[in-house]
């Protein structure tokens, strides 16, 4: 009986943090980071990373959120084992290809906000949602792109210019 309850327990205290994120947390696509003052211009640094291409529809279970990866989106590696779906006209136009395996992001300045509050963004490509928490940071790649950055990972892969 203890472990149902502590299992409906843990039910319960997730549904109430997924309440709080979609009702309480700021939605990071409504903010304009190329308008927004206190945004700095960032951008990753050309470390390369692992890539795979997707050969079937499939789920990504990113350190965000989960995201549905089509036929052909690149999935990438990241530098803490974390994973993440790009599309493939996206990825052909945001990384350089290094070898059949491994790219790296081609020196593209973006702007970027560490927030300081639970925030979302909906995928450009998608309807999945990933969150973030206070000190990660929202970074936009173009209009109506956004992406979240936990705070240690943004730390260790990018530059601020």
């Amino acid at each position: 009986m203890k472990i149902y309850n502590k299992n409906a327990r843990e039910a319960h205290l997730m549904a109430e943090a997924y309440t709080r994120i979609y009702t309480e947390a700021v939605n990071g696509n409504d903010i304009d980071l190329t308008n927004d003052p206190s945004a700095q211009q960032v951008q990753k640094k050309a470390i390369p990373l692992q890539f795979r291409i997707a050969e079937q529809p499939e789920t990504i279970q990113t350190k965000e959120g989960p995201v549905k990866a089509p036929v052909g989106a690149y999935i990438m590696t990241g530098t803490k084992g974390e994973n993440w779906p790009i599309p493939a006209d996206k990825f052909k136009e945001t990384y350089d290809i290094i070898d059949d395996q491994h790219a790296a992001k081609k020196p593209l300045p973006v702007p970027a906000k560490q927030m300081q509050e639970d925030f979302f963004v909906t995928v450009s490509w998608s309807p999945d949602k990933l969150n973030g928490k206070p000190g990660d940071w929202l970074v936009q790649y173009g209009p109506g792109d956004y992406g979240v950055v936990g705070a240690g990972i943004f730390d260790e892969t990018y530059d601020t210019l």
